[in-house]
């Protein structure tokens, strides 16, 4: 799972110590984050911590790869986030 938003608190919260195994991609990897979207199993966009630059190069890779994605909701909680991401893998993967 690739996670496209700015690296605020949260999102540092919720990689580090919850999900080490989720790969986040920030504003600063725009010119190197090709690879990592066209490989991910799906990509989920935190829209209100995302540029517009870096919002549409990835949504631009993952159609052109078939690559699911989906928006995380502008919550301020990690049980939201996680509850909301389960909802929608639980979504597109069923």
């Amino acid at each position: 799972c690739n996670i496209i938003s700015h690296p605020s608190n949260l999102v540092k919260a919720f990689f580090s110590v919850l999900h080490p195994d989720a790969s986040l991609v920030a504003k600063d990897m725009l010119g190197t984050c090709d690879q990592q979207i066209r490989n991910a199993d799906i990509v989920m966009f935190k829209v209100d911590s995302c540029s517009h630059a870096l919002y549409n190069k990835g949504k631009t890779i993952c159609n052109r790869y078939d690559v699911p994605f989906c928006y995380i909701p502008n919550v301020a909680s990690i049980p939201r986030i996680e509850q909301s991401m389960c909802e929608q893998l639980e979504e597109i993967f069923s």
